[in-house]
């Protein structure tokens, strides 16, 4: 049986808990998607992503800073809303660790689907943009 969850809007960057142990599965889409984002127009992001004027600036930072390659923070650790606040994975054993890894799914609107330990950077794309 596979787990799937939400991600959630609010990210953070931690390299220090776990270490990344895979790529996210979709990495060349991601790359196709990376580029049309940074090719965008600041006004066009606005009207993508809808948000505030101080959400947006950021996005637009994380997105001017994103690499797909290199400072990742594992997808279960980056992500910041109440579901994974309540499962505090920092303080897994290593058998919940093993299990999350084979049977947990993060959905994501920029990665697609995640594995708990797909090396990820914040951005900002939710599930519903078109």
């Amino acid at each position: 049986m596979k787990i799937i969850i939400a991600p959630a809007k609010i990210m953070k960057i931690d390299r220090d808990s776990f270490p990344v142990q895979s790529k996210p599965e979709f990495l060349t889409k991601i790359r196709i998607l990376e580029h049309f984002l940074k090719s965008r127009t600041k006004e066009q992001l606005d009207t993508l992503w809808h948000a505030s004027q101080k959400v947006t600036e950021q996005s637009i930072l994380q997105l001017k800073n994103m690499d797909l390659d290199d400072r990742l923070t594992p997808a279960i650790l980056a992500f910041s809303g109440i579901q994974y606040q309540y499962m505090a994975p920092d303080i897994f054993t290593q058998p919940a660790l093993d299990y999350i890894q084979k049977n947990l799914r993060i959905l994501s609107g920029f990665y697609g689907m995640l594995r708990p330990f797909d090396g990820v950077c914040p951005y900002r794309l939710e599930l519903n943009t078109r």
